[in-house]
């Protein structure tokens, strides 16, 4: 015999609502200057959606032989999901 819990019964904690997102993207190295992930980030900033707090995490600098910079930026949510 099985005993199925009622919803009643269960006490689950409240679903965390997300605050950020991390994006991690690339540009090329032929089209980048030593601003464009910045001015991104400002893009971003401006967005209604986002928030000022929205963060450049990792933008190391490319090696000599590299096509592409990589960056991390976090994304921070004015309305959370």
């Amino acid at each position: 015999v099985r005993h199925w819990s009622s919803a009643a019964e269960i006490s689950a904690p409240a679903p965390s609502k997300i605050t950020h997102l991390l994006v991690k993207g690339l540009i090329f190295a032929d089209r980048a200057n030593d601003k464009s992930i910045a001015e991104f980030r400002d893009r971003l900033r401006a967005m209604p959606q986002f928030g000022d707090e929205t963060e450049i995490i990792l933008a190391p600098l490319p090696n000599q032989d590299d096509y592409a910079r990589a960056f991390t930026i976090e994304i921070a949510l004015k309305n959370p999901i």
